[in-house]
Protein backbone atom coordinates (compact mmCIF):
# COMPACT_ATOMS: atom_id res chain seq x y z
CA UNK A 1 0.00 0.00 0.00
CA UNK A 2 2.77 2.50 1.22
CA UNK A 3 6.40 2.48 0.85
CA UNK A 4 8.67 4.06 2.71
CA UNK A 5 12.85 4.22 3.25
CA UNK A 6 13.94 4.30 6.60
CA UNK A 7 17.00 2.71 7.22
CA UNK A 8 16.66 0.69 4.21
CA UNK A 9 13.65 -1.01 6.08
CA UNK A 10 10.56 -0.86 4.05
CA UNK A 11 7.07 -0.21 5.65
CA UNK A 12 5.45 -1.72 2.25
CA UNK A 13 2.49 -3.62 4.25
CA UNK A 14 0.46 -1.35 6.40
CA UNK A 15 -2.34 -4.29 6.82
CA UNK A 16 0.12 -5.93 9.18
CA UNK A 17 -0.19 -3.00 11.64
CA UNK A 18 -3.20 -1.94 14.00
CA UNK A 19 -4.62 0.99 12.50
CA UNK A 20 -6.45 4.16 13.35
CA UNK A 21 -7.90 7.51 12.92
CA UNK A 22 -7.83 7.53 9.33
CA UNK A 23 -9.02 10.97 8.45
CA UNK A 24 -9.55 12.75 5.19
CA UNK A 25 -7.49 16.28 5.99
CA UNK A 26 -7.47 19.55 3.93
CA UNK A 27 -8.79 18.42 0.71
CA UNK A 28 -9.56 15.29 -1.49
CA UNK A 29 -6.52 12.42 -1.43
CA UNK A 30 -5.33 13.19 1.88
CA UNK A 31 -4.92 11.53 4.39
CA UNK A 32 -3.47 11.18 8.02
CA UNK A 33 -2.62 7.57 9.11
CA UNK A 34 -1.64 6.84 12.74
CA UNK A 35 -0.09 3.57 13.04
CA UNK A 36 0.16 1.34 16.39
CA UNK A 37 2.53 -1.34 17.35
CA UNK A 38 1.38 -3.30 20.96
CA UNK A 39 -1.37 -0.72 21.15
CA UNK A 40 1.55 2.04 21.32
CA UNK A 41 1.42 5.21 18.54
CA UNK A 42 4.36 4.57 16.81
CA UNK A 43 4.14 6.29 13.50
CA UNK A 44 1.78 9.48 11.90
CA UNK A 45 2.43 9.65 8.21
CA UNK A 46 0.44 12.56 6.21
CA UNK A 47 -0.10 11.38 2.25
CA UNK A 48 -1.63 12.76 -0.92
CA UNK A 49 -2.65 10.41 -3.58
CA UNK A 50 -1.02 7.39 -1.44
CA UNK A 51 2.15 9.40 -1.37
CA UNK A 52 3.97 11.32 1.51
CA UNK A 53 3.25 14.69 1.28
CA UNK A 54 2.95 17.40 3.80
CA UNK A 55 3.17 21.38 3.62
CA UNK A 56 5.18 23.45 5.93
CA UNK A 57 4.57 20.43 8.44
CA UNK A 58 5.80 16.77 8.95
CA UNK A 59 4.49 14.56 7.12
CA UNK A 60 5.94 11.50 8.57
CA UNK A 61 6.72 11.07 12.83
CA UNK A 62 7.83 8.46 14.57
CA UNK A 63 7.22 7.93 18.65
CA UNK A 64 8.76 6.23 21.39
CA UNK A 65 7.51 4.19 23.71
CA UNK A 66 6.88 7.03 26.21
CA UNK A 67 5.30 9.28 23.27
CA UNK A 68 7.89 11.59 22.59
CA UNK A 69 8.89 12.19 19.18
CA UNK A 70 11.74 10.27 18.16
CA UNK A 71 12.11 11.87 14.62
CA UNK A 72 10.32 14.11 12.24
CA UNK A 73 10.73 13.94 8.25
CA UNK A 74 9.28 16.37 6.12
CA UNK A 75 7.92 15.47 2.65
CA UNK A 76 6.65 16.95 -0.53
CA UNK A 77 5.44 14.45 -3.28
CA UNK A 78 7.41 11.31 -1.56
CA UNK A 79 10.91 13.27 -1.69
CA UNK A 80 12.36 14.53 1.56
CA UNK A 81 12.08 18.85 0.95
CA UNK A 82 12.58 21.65 3.41
CA UNK A 83 13.74 24.76 2.39
CA UNK A 84 15.86 26.49 5.02
CA UNK A 85 15.35 24.10 7.56
CA UNK A 86 15.90 20.72 8.73
CA UNK A 87 14.06 18.23 6.82
CA UNK A 88 14.82 15.47 8.75
CA UNK A 89 15.33 15.77 12.82
CA UNK A 90 15.94 13.05 15.33
CA UNK A 91 15.38 12.82 19.05
CA UNK A 92 16.31 11.75 22.05
CA UNK A 93 13.55 10.01 24.34
CA UNK A 94 14.14 13.53 26.54
CA UNK A 95 12.72 15.66 23.73
CA UNK A 96 16.10 17.00 23.20
CA UNK A 97 17.38 17.25 19.26
CA UNK A 98 19.90 14.62 18.94
CA UNK A 99 20.52 15.20 14.61
CA UNK A 100 19.12 17.70 12.05
CA UNK A 101 20.04 16.98 8.01
CA UNK A 102 18.93 19.61 5.28
CA UNK A 103 17.30 17.83 2.17
CA UNK A 104 16.09 19.13 -1.22
CA UNK A 105 14.42 17.08 -3.22
CA UNK A 106 15.88 13.59 -1.37
CA UNK A 107 19.88 15.31 -1.91
CA UNK A 108 21.21 16.21 1.24
CA UNK A 109 21.88 20.02 0.79
CA UNK A 110 21.85 23.41 2.77
CA UNK A 111 23.22 26.57 1.19
CA UNK A 112 24.83 28.69 4.07
CA UNK A 113 25.66 25.98 6.42
CA UNK A 114 26.55 22.22 7.39
CA UNK A 115 23.85 19.81 5.67
CA UNK A 116 23.98 17.10 8.62
CA UNK A 117 24.69 18.68 12.57
CA UNK A 118 24.69 15.94 15.60
CA UNK A 119 23.92 17.24 18.74
CA UNK A 120 24.46 15.30 22.77
CA UNK A 121 21.61 14.80 24.94
CA UNK A 122 23.00 17.95 26.67
CA UNK A 123 22.25 20.06 23.49
CA UNK A 124 26.00 20.84 23.04
CA UNK A 125 27.22 20.16 19.35
CA UNK A 126 29.27 17.33 18.32
CA UNK A 127 29.33 16.96 14.94
CA UNK A 128 28.67 19.40 11.36
CA UNK A 129 29.79 18.07 7.91
CA UNK A 130 28.97 19.68 5.07
CA UNK A 131 27.66 17.86 2.16
CA UNK A 132 26.08 18.32 -1.60
CA UNK A 133 24.13 14.96 -2.42
CA UNK A 134 26.34 12.50 -1.03
CA UNK A 135 29.04 13.73 -1.23
CA UNK A 136 31.32 15.77 1.39
CA UNK A 137 31.98 19.17 0.16
CA UNK A 138 32.35 22.70 0.97
CA UNK A 139 34.08 25.41 -0.99
CA UNK A 140 35.89 27.27 1.57
CA UNK A 141 36.63 26.07 4.22
CA UNK A 142 36.62 22.34 6.44
CA UNK A 143 33.63 20.36 5.17
CA UNK A 144 33.94 17.99 8.57
CA UNK A 145 34.07 19.60 12.26
CA UNK A 146 33.74 17.35 15.51
CA UNK A 147 33.52 19.01 18.93
CA UNK A 148 33.35 17.89 22.58
CA UNK A 149 30.89 19.32 24.92
CA UNK A 150 30.40 22.14 22.37
CA UNK A 151 34.25 23.10 21.82
CA UNK A 152 35.91 22.57 18.38
CA UNK A 153 38.00 19.69 18.99
CA UNK A 154 38.56 18.38 14.80
CA UNK A 155 38.82 20.42 11.39
CA UNK A 156 39.09 17.97 8.37
CA UNK A 157 38.47 19.29 4.75
CA UNK A 158 37.80 16.65 2.64
CA UNK A 159 37.38 15.72 -1.09
CA UNK A 160 34.13 12.95 -1.21
CA UNK A 161 35.42 10.61 1.96
CA UNK A 162 39.19 11.68 1.94
CA UNK A 163 41.26 14.41 3.47
CA UNK A 164 42.75 16.55 0.74
CA UNK A 165 43.79 20.41 0.90
CA UNK A 166 46.14 22.03 -1.20
CA UNK A 167 46.55 25.49 0.60
CA UNK A 168 47.40 24.05 3.90
CA UNK A 169 46.69 21.79 7.12
CA UNK A 170 43.55 19.19 5.48
CA UNK A 171 43.01 18.12 9.42
CA UNK A 172 43.56 20.22 12.59
CA UNK A 173 42.91 18.72 16.31
CA UNK A 174 42.77 20.84 18.90
CA UNK A 175 43.21 19.97 23.12
CA UNK A 176 40.36 20.49 24.98
CA UNK A 177 41.17 23.89 25.66
CA UNK A 178 41.33 24.82 22.18
CA UNK A 179 45.32 24.91 21.62
CA UNK A 180 46.29 22.95 18.41
CA UNK A 181 47.17 19.31 19.05
CA UNK A 182 48.52 18.72 15.56
CA UNK A 183 48.17 19.85 11.74
CA UNK A 184 48.06 17.09 9.15
CA UNK A 185 48.94 18.16 5.14
CA UNK A 186 46.65 15.31 3.27
CA UNK A 187 46.68 15.15 -0.47
CA UNK A 188 44.35 12.92 -1.99
CA UNK A 189 44.25 10.51 1.12
CA UNK A 190 47.92 10.21 2.37
CA UNK A 191 49.49 12.33 4.29
CA UNK A 192 51.86 14.92 1.88
CA UNK A 193 53.86 17.33 1.54
CA UNK A 194 56.67 19.09 -1.18
CA UNK A 195 58.00 21.23 1.27
CA UNK A 196 58.36 21.19 4.83
CA UNK A 197 56.64 18.95 7.35
CA UNK A 198 53.51 16.93 6.62
CA UNK A 199 52.72 16.22 10.48
CA UNK A 200 53.38 19.07 13.23
CA UNK A 201 52.54 18.19 16.63
CA UNK A 202 51.89 21.31 19.71
CA UNK A 203 52.69 20.99 23.51
CA UNK A 204 50.43 22.36 25.03
CA UNK A 205 52.16 25.19 25.53
CA UNK A 206 52.18 26.13 22.01
CA UNK A 207 55.57 24.92 20.71
CA UNK A 208 56.53 22.57 18.14
CA UNK A 209 56.56 18.77 19.86
CA UNK A 210 57.53 16.43 16.34
CA UNK A 211 57.70 17.69 13.13
CA UNK A 212 57.50 14.62 10.58
CA UNK A 213 57.95 14.48 6.59
CA UNK A 214 56.13 12.46 4.63
CA UNK A 215 55.67 12.00 1.00
CA UNK A 216 52.91 10.23 -0.87
CA UNK A 217 51.82 8.55 2.60
CA UNK A 218 55.48 7.51 3.38
CA UNK A 219 57.70 9.34 5.90
CA UNK A 220 60.43 10.64 4.04
CA UNK A 221 62.74 13.16 3.98
CA UNK A 222 66.29 13.47 1.82
CA UNK A 223 67.74 16.23 2.57
CA UNK A 224 67.42 15.93 6.29
CA UNK A 225 65.59 14.31 9.34
CA UNK A 226 62.04 12.84 8.81
CA UNK A 227 61.43 13.04 11.96
CA UNK A 228 62.02 15.73 14.55
CA UNK A 229 61.84 16.32 18.36
CA UNK A 230 61.41 18.89 20.36
CA UNK A 231 61.34 19.15 23.99
CA UNK A 232 58.04 22.01 25.88
CA UNK A 233 60.90 24.87 25.43
CA UNK A 234 61.91 24.22 21.76
CA UNK A 235 64.89 22.38 22.85
CA UNK A 236 66.12 19.43 20.56
CA UNK A 237 65.92 15.96 21.63
CA UNK A 238 66.38 13.96 19.02
CA UNK A 239 66.46 13.32 15.12
CA UNK A 240 65.49 10.44 12.81
CA UNK A 241 65.99 9.45 9.70
CA UNK A 242 63.69 7.67 6.59
CA UNK A 243 63.41 7.16 2.96
CA UNK A 244 60.47 5.79 1.84
CA UNK A 245 59.47 4.86 5.17
CA UNK A 246 62.13 3.01 6.22
CA UNK A 247 64.85 3.96 9.06
CA UNK A 248 68.08 4.95 7.32
CA UNK A 249 72.21 6.04 8.53
CA UNK A 250 73.62 8.27 6.08
CA UNK A 251 76.89 8.19 5.11
CA UNK A 252 79.60 6.90 7.64
CA UNK A 253 81.20 10.65 8.09
CA UNK A 254 77.60 12.23 8.14
CA UNK A 255 76.90 10.02 10.70
CA UNK A 256 79.98 9.95 12.95
CA UNK A 257 78.77 14.18 12.53
CA UNK A 258 75.43 13.35 13.55
CA UNK A 259 76.85 11.30 16.52
CA UNK A 260 79.29 13.89 17.58
CA UNK A 261 76.64 16.47 17.47
CA UNK A 262 74.30 14.74 19.77
CA UNK A 263 73.62 15.63 23.16
CA UNK A 264 71.12 13.37 25.11
CA UNK A 265 70.80 9.91 25.53
CA UNK A 266 67.57 9.30 23.88
CA UNK A 267 69.11 10.98 20.59
CA UNK A 268 72.03 8.47 21.12
CA UNK A 269 69.81 5.09 21.52
CA UNK A 270 68.00 6.18 18.75
CA UNK A 271 71.03 6.52 16.54
CA UNK A 272 71.70 2.97 17.19
CA UNK A 273 68.54 1.66 16.85
CA UNK A 274 68.75 3.07 13.76
CA UNK A 275 71.86 1.48 12.73
CA UNK A 276 70.44 -1.68 14.17
CA UNK A 277 68.04 -1.51 11.59
CA UNK A 278 70.27 -0.51 8.75
CA UNK A 279 71.92 -2.05 6.42
CA UNK A 280 74.84 0.33 6.85
CA UNK A 281 78.59 -0.46 6.85
CA UNK A 282 81.28 -0.10 9.49
CA UNK A 283 78.68 -0.54 12.01
CA UNK A 284 80.61 -1.85 14.85
CA UNK A 285 83.24 1.16 14.38
CA UNK A 286 79.90 3.38 14.34
CA UNK A 287 78.60 1.62 17.94
CA UNK A 288 81.74 2.63 19.40
CA UNK A 289 81.90 6.24 18.15
CA UNK A 290 78.41 6.36 20.18
CA UNK A 291 79.55 4.49 23.17
CA UNK A 292 82.36 6.62 23.14
CA UNK A 293 80.07 9.92 23.14
CA UNK A 294 78.30 7.87 25.90
CA UNK A 295 81.28 8.53 27.90
CA UNK A 296 81.99 11.70 27.31
CA UNK A 297 77.99 13.00 28.13
CA UNK A 298 78.85 10.84 31.40
CA UNK A 299 75.29 9.15 30.82
CA UNK A 300 77.07 5.09 30.95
Amino acid sequence: MIMYIKENIFLDNIEKYELADITEEYNVGMKKINIYIKHKLKFTLYLKDGRLHREYKPAFIEYYKNNNIKSKQYFLNNKLYRENFPAWIEYYKNGNIKEETYYINNSSYRKDGPSFIRYDINKNKELEIYRIGNKIYRENGPSRLEYHKGVLIMESYLKGFSHHRTDGPARIVYHHDGTIHFKDYYINGVLHKENGPARVTYHRNGNVAIEEYYINGNIHNENGPACIRFDEFGCLIAKSYYINGRSVILRDHVTKQIINNATTLFELLELKLSLCMSYQRNKDKLFDLIYSKLIILKLV
